[in-house]
Order: structure tokens, then sequence, then C-alpha cells
């Protein structure tokens, strides 16, 4: 059998049934009951209000409803845990039904008040597995379960998707603020000079001087002038501007000043270090070219033909001179940008670039051998961008002005993406990483591939997808991403139909929100992770309806936010539901097995242990130890066959301790059996039994006498106290009852009826006389057996009265026997409840509206319980 030894859960219930004292408890038979009241061993304001029932248990009327998709030809499996079998694969229901389009599952439960939420798990006719969580009402009562959202159907494939004319992120860009780059089609300047072959104004016959122009003149260098004048060290004019177009090979320095420049079909320059100042203009048609060592910009610059730098291109100036590419412009080392326009026709390559405070409109291919840094730039892209997928980053320096938009169709693609900044994605982005650090922000409306480690504060996804990609283009199975870890106050919203993969989904630190909404459809969107792992957060929230969490979930169950009807946990690959965005489906569905009925018999099991603790002294106080007789139900297990009736019931029953030095008896009742039910098979440790005789509810005596039961034999005068005493009497096998019923089916016993709160296990104090019945003690609320007497109500400190239902309870509401719905460690020999449990007075005088979980600490003044074992084991 199973023992579960969670003794500091346990150890505060017994404080309430303290009334029986183990130094006043002897049982004289000469003397008679004692009935002379005593003070309250607890203080004289100790009391509970009136109502307290000294319940730790809630009882929980559940209405479970399905969406039928197969209009009631099948019925549908409904299971109830108080742990998520998902996370726990060997937690048995604690109730079972089934339900269908003409009739929902309604079940009648019990479960600890500590306990804080249930899981439904709906199997349907091609056995796919959901569950659904939803918060226990705080006092119990009704709970309606709708096992579906607004979607019902297992298609969820995006209604709208991303298109060149329709840009959610491109959009969501905008309504943050990041204004795009108008696109300039620049044509190539198509200029012919006034004299074609011939200049105005002055030129000087040695091509080492410098030529000076005048205002307006127009200067062609030739094809004729490539080898005869190699080199013009200055051209220059001496006010107003000039230009000059080059035919040929034009060798010069970097000094120059007011010229339009124009290199023409075939014309090149050739230079070291060049700059071109903010009082020129550069243009460059198809066909020309500018070759040098290094160059640096500082004004408009439109190039239709080649650009090439051995060393490192620069554009600096504040106004945002505007650099427009419609060929290729390529750097050995750098390309720095800092404060400009770049529109980008064309390609641009580079060993690495730098953007400063910079505006970048990308339709063509940016390339970089290593990093892109954009440092407060924006990004726009069209086209395709890349950097080394070894080792290249796209990095930023943190700013909230730093941004990407990627479009339509555009792709992007790396190894990683680092820093804080902003990524609104209509196209394809693909990394091995993607980690920001500060106020980032990802609007993903279709494609992201991370292919190691993905970490992320602000995440939107609309109709989009967070993948490893596939293995294959021709795969239809797209990848987990490795790790998945959510920054500090994280925010996740998945919108119409969206989908996370992971292997494993970390949930990190501060107040974490998930979101599923739906705005064009109700198609469910898709967190699918191996497992994912709530670690260190101060809250966790779901704010949904339409989140389908495919996998494991662990962590403590505080951080655990998938709850009410809000999502549908599945395991992984296991959810019906296809997910289909713009890059094609990235979840096909599970699409079951052959429909059939549900398989019955199945078993159900009650999920707590629970504990009974009894004082010996009713209808008189005593010293509130909890230990005069202790009892665990460790097991209790029904079989329910198709209708929901119980076929069998397996139930342990464990002896554990008894401090009292009286003879003490124990016997349980059936309080919702028929009236003279008879099994059709009850066996106890393996021996057919019978019920007791002359009692109209089904009632059963365990034993006679505790300490002979415990001890296995006579026992002395110094062992007449078993298991309480530290260093004292010690039993380490635990004397165990299995009980073994198989019921009828026509004594229509439900589930229900074998509720904790309809099971009377009960101590005995005294034997019947010849004058009267003999004397138990039960649980507050249980009225005594027809064998039980009642004529000591009323006596003592009882304030008990059949007329008003009332059992048990003392004049101030205190109780004599409790049951503890876990493991329970009894305080130890003479140590009031009061003085081991620190939150047991609270429970009480609150009336149950504080500390329900008392039971959970103690300050070690408890036997030591974890030494006892079970006599048998099964």
């Amino acid at each position: 059998m199973k023992l579960f030894y969670r003794f500091s859960v346990m150890a505060a219930i017994a404080g309430t049934l303290a009334f029986a004292g183990c130094t006043d408890d002897v049982y004289d038979p000469e003397r008679g009951i004692q009935t002379e009241p005593k003070e309250n061993p607890l203080g004289e304001d100790f009391a509970a209000p009136d109502g307290f029932n000294w319940s730790m248990i809630n009882t929980v009327n559940l209405n479970v409803e399905v969406n039928d998709e197969f209009d009631g030809r099948y019925k549908y499996l409904i299971e109830v845990f108080t742990v998520n079998p998902i996370s726990d694969v060997s937690a048995a229901p604690i109730a079972v039904g089934t339900a269908d389009k003409d009739g929902n599952y309604n079940a009648e439960i019990n479960v600890s008040k500590a306990t804080a939420r249930l899981f439904i798990r709906q199997t349907d006719p091609k056995q796919r597995k959901e569950v659904y969580e939803y918060d226990i009402p705080e006092n119990g009562g009704a709970l309606e379960c709708k096992l579906y959202s607004v979607s019902t159907g297992t298609k969820t494939r995006a209604a709208s998707r991303v298109t060149a004319n329709s840009n959610p992120a491109a959009e969501a860009a905008r309504a943050a603020g990041i204004t795009e780059i108008a696109d300039k089609e620049y044509k190539e300047t198509e200029v012919i000079p006034a004299v074609p072959g011939t200049s105005d104004g002055y030129i000087s016959d040695n091509p080492w001087d410098e030529g000076v122009l005048a205002d307006g003149a127009e200067y062609i260098i030739g094809k004729e002038y490539t080898s005869a004048s190699p080199y013009l060290v200055q051209l220059r004019t001496n006010r107003g501007r000039a230009t000059v177009f080059v035919q040929g090979v034009w060798k010069l320095s970097d000094n120059h000043s007011n010229l339009d420049i124009y290199v023409m079909n075939g014309g090149k320059i050739i230079a070291n270090a060049l700059t071109v100042g903010n009082n020129n203009t550069l243009a460059l048609q198809s066909g020309g070219s500018l070759e040098c060592t290094s160059l640096k910009l500082g004004c408009p610059t439109k190039n239709f033909g080649s650009i090439k730098v051995g060393k490192e291109l620069s554009m600096n100036l504040g106004n945002r001179p505007e650099l427009f590419n419609a060929g290729n412009i390529e750097a050995d080392d750098e390309i720095t940008i800092n404060g400009s326009n770049v529109i980008n026709h064309g390609t641009l390559s580079a060993h690495e670039f730098n953007f400063v405070n910079a505006r970048i409109l990308n339709k063509a291919d940016l390339t970089s051998a290593t990093d892109i840094d954009l440092n407060g730039s924006q990004l726009f892209n069209y086209g395709n961008i890349s950097f080394d997928e070894a080792d290249g980053e796209i990095e930023t320096n943190n700013s909230t002005a730093t941004a990407i938009v990627n479009h339509y169709e555009a792709r992007i693609s790396g190894h990683e993406i680092e820093g804080g900044l902003s990524v609104y994605n209509d196209g394809f982005i693909e990394t091995s990483k993607f980690t920001n650090s500060s106020s980032d922000v990802l609007y993903n409306s279709c494609t992201v591939i991370v292919k190691k480690e993905f970490k992320f504060r602000n995440v939107t996804l609309n109709k989009g997808s967070i993948t490893a990609g596939r293995a294959d283009e021709t795969d239809t199975e797209w990848l987990p991403v490795p790790e998945i870890e959510t920054l500090s106050n994280a925010r996740f919203t998945l919108t119409d139909g969206s989908m996370i993969k992971a292997k494993e989904f970390r949930v990190k630190r501060g107040d974490v929100i998930f979101r599923a909404v739906n705005v064009t459809n109700n198609d469910k969107s898709m967190i699918k992770a191996g497992t994912i792992k709530f670690e260190q957060p101060s809250t966790v929230q779901l704010l949904s309806n339409n989140l389908v969490i495919e996998g494991k979930i662990e962590g403590p169950d505080r951080y655990r936010p998938f709850k009410k009807n809000e999502s549908v946990n599945t395991g992984y690959d296991e959810s019906k539901y296809t997910i289909e965005t713009c890059g094609g489906i990235y979840d096909e569905g599970n699409k079951g097995e052959e429909e059939k009925d549900p398989d019955f018999p199945i078993e159900i099991e009650d999920s707590d242990v629970y504990t009974f603790a009894f004082e010996d002294n009713w209808p008189v106080y005593g010293d509130f130890d909890m230990n005069d007789l202790v009892i665990v139900m460790s097991r209790k297990e029904l079989q329910v066959d198709k209708n929901g009736i119980v076929t069998r019931l397996r139930m342990t029953l464990e002896l554990r301790a008894t401090g009292a030095t009286k003879t003490l008896g124990a016997g349980i009742r059936f309080t919702k059996f028929p009236r003279n039910m008879k099994p059709d098979k009850f066996r106890i440790g393996g021996e057919d039994v019978s019920f007791e005789e002359r009692q109209s509810i089904p009632t059963y005596i365990l034993f006679g006498d505790a300490r002979t039961e415990l001890w296995g034999g006579r026992y002395t005068d110094t062992e007449k106290r078993i298991n309480t005493i530290v260093g004292g009497p010690f039993k380490k096998d635990t004397k165990e009852y299995n009980i073994i019923m198989e019921i009828p089916a026509s004594a229509n016993v439900k589930p229900e009826d074998l509720n904790i709160n309809h099971i009377d296990i009960f101590a005995i104090t005294a034997p019947a006389t010849a004058k009267g019945k003999r004397t138990e003690v039960h649980i507050a609320g249980f009225a005594p057996t027809d064998l039980g007497g009642t004529h000591y109500f009323n006596s003592g400190n009882d304030g008990s009265s059949a007329a008003e239902n009332r059992y048990y309870l003392s004049q101030e509401n205190l109780a004599w026997a409790v049951v503890i719905p876990q493991e329970f460690a009894w305080p130890a020999e003479n140590k009031k409840v009061t003085m081991v449990y620190d939150k047991f007075r609270s429970w009480i005088t609150t009336g149950g509206q504080q500390d329900n979980d008392w039971y959970r600490s103690h300050n070690q003044d408890v036997y030591p319980i974890e030494n006892l074992t079970p006599l048998n084991k099964d």
C-alpha cells in the first residue's frame, strides 16, 4: 500500500479534538464516565463561532458540459483530478463519468480546503485528451465547467494572411510612432555637358595643378584624359557651383568643393582616402564606378553603378543626407552611417555595419560578414538582410528608438539578434539566438525561427509563429526552439491562431502575463513545449480564451496560471488543433483513433490521505493533545461502471497511535449506504466479515482494544500509551485494515456516497452496560450509531442537541474529534495543540476564515511519525 508521511501538514487538525486529555482520561468502571464540566484547557477565550463545523473539507458540486462534435453518437469520458495529470502521470482521478450533447456530467466531490484547483480531463471518442483547470470556490459549492471556449473546431487556420497590401506588424510599428522612410524611385542622371567633349572655364595644362572652374562651368574628364592627365589633385570653383562629368578615369585626392560630380557609364574615380564633403553631390550611373581605400561621404549620394572601398566607408551628417543605392556598394571593412538616411535598391555589403541614429530602407540585399550595429537607428526591410550565421549579431545599445520592421516576404538571417530593440515582422526572420534585455518588443505576424535560444520580455504574435524551423524545406514538421525564457515582467500575447513551439519554456522573474485573444477569427493559439517551467515569477496571470497548452507544466502550483476554461492543456503532440499561419501548417493536430465509447469499469482514487484524531474524555474536556486515538485512511479506491455506479470499494485504514490509558475501540459507518445493504463480498485483512447487527446504517467495528491491536499482544501498565511519548513505548509497524467490498449494482451506490464527509470513523470509549448503550465519540456533526448512547448529551462540557442536528460539539462549539485531509503529525504527549501549531487558534476563533491550512507547520513538538511503517504492505 501507499503510506504518505507528510506529517507537517496534518498536525494542526488534532488541535480541534484536543478536548480529551491524556492526563485525565483514565476510565474507571466503578466511577463511570466523568460528567462534571471542566475548565477549557485552551483558555476561557478559546471558542469557535456558532455554525463553525470544524471541517477542513470543501464539498464541490460539479456540472461539466462538453462541446459534442459527434452529435451524441458516443460518450466523452470526464475525469476529475486535484493535480494536473499531464504534469503528474501517476495521478489518479477522484471522480469519473461521461457526458455528451444530451447530458452533462454532474458529481459531488470532497476536497481539502487547502486544495485550490481542480483539473478536468476530457477524453473525446477519438481518444484525444484535454485538461481544463478551474479554481475551487473558496467555501465549496457549485462549479460550472464548460470544456470549450469561443473556438470549438479542430482547425486553427488563419482566416486572413499577411500580404503585400496587409502588413499587421508594419501597422503596429506605425501605431508605435515608428515612421518609415519614403521610398524614392530615382532614375539615373542623364546629363550631357553643353559642348560634349569640351569644357568651360580654366583648366591648367599641368595635370598636377588644381583646376579652378568658373561658376556654372561644366567640365568633362573624357576618355582621352585617362592616360594623359591621370591625376587632378583638386577641382574646384572660386565661387558658385560647377559640374564634372567623368567619362574616363579620374585619379584624384580628397579635396573638392562646390561640385556636382557625375560618373558616367564607363567612367571611374580612383583614389586613396577620399572625402566628398557636404557642399558636393555625387551620382554614379550604371557602368560608372568608384574605387578607393577609404571613403567619407558628407553629401547626398546616388549610386547606380559600383562603389568599392578597401577599408571603411562612412557617411556622417546631422541633417540626414541621403544615400540612395541601386547598384553595388561594397566595403572590405566597416560601413558607418551616422544621422543619415539610406535607401537601398541594390547590394550593400561590408565586413560590418554600424548605423547610428540612421534610418535604413532596404529593398534588395544588405549583407554583413560579421555584425550589424543598430544604435538609435531604424531598419526597414523589404528585401534580404544577412549577417554571419556562425557568430554574427544584430546588436543595439538598448535605445528605445532602435527598431527593425521586416515587411511581407522580406528575410533577415544570421546568428543572433540581441540587445534592447523593437522588432516588427511580417516576413521571415531566422537566427540561432534571439535575446533581448530591456525595452524590447517583438510583434510577429509571420515566421520567426530561432534555432537555439529565445529570451524576450514583450511578445505579440498575430497569426505568427516562433519555432526552430525545419530540418529540411520539404519537411512538414517544424522543430521546437531548444530554450525559450521570459525576461522580467514578461508579456506574451498570441492572436488569431498563433504558435510558439519550444523544447523547454522557462517562466522566470517578475509579474508574467500570457494572453490569447481573437480579433478576426475564433482560431485557437498554441504554446507547445516539452516542459513549461515556472521558476521564479512573482505572479503569473493567464488572460485568455482560446489558448492551447501542449506539454508538461512544472513548478509550484501558485505559479501555474492555466485555469478556468481559458486554456486547454494537452500532452505534447496530443492536441487535435491544426495551426496554420503564413509559413504554412505549423502543427498538423492529432487526428485521433477510431471513435468509440469510454472503456469501463474505471478506477478512481481519493487524492487525500485523511487522519482521524480523537480525544476520549467526552462529554468533558481533555488536555487537547489530540493523540488518544489516531487512525489514518491512507487509501480509498472505487471501481465505477458505465452508469456511474460503484461496484467495488478498496480502503486501507491504519491505527497509528493510542495515547489513552483506557480501553478504546473504533468503528466505521457508511452513512450514505442503503439501509441494511449487504455487499456481495466484504473482506478485511483477507477474512470475510459482515456489518454489525442491529444497525440501520451499515456499520463495522474495527477493533475493541486499540492497545492490543497496535501492540500485537498483552501490554503492561507502562505500555498503555503507544506512539505518543517521545522515547516511550514505540511500535514501528502500524496496524492495517485492508477493506475490500464488492457492492451490488442494485444498491445504486454513487461515488459521492463514499465521499469522506459520508464516512464516519468513530471511537468507542466505554462499552454498553446493562443500564445503557455504549459511549461513542464521533467527528463533529455525526450522530451516534443505533448502538451508541445519547444519555451524556448536554452533560459535562457537551452541547449536543439531536433536535438541532448538533452532535459532539461543546458549549463553546469545540469538538472532540476531527478529520484532517492530510497526514497528521500529532502533538507529543501532554503538548496542547495550541502549543505545537501556532495557527490553530486563529483557525478556530475565526470560524475557519483564516489559516485553513494551519496543520502545514509546527514547532517540532510532535511524535516522529516518519519512523512508522505499515504492518502489511500490498
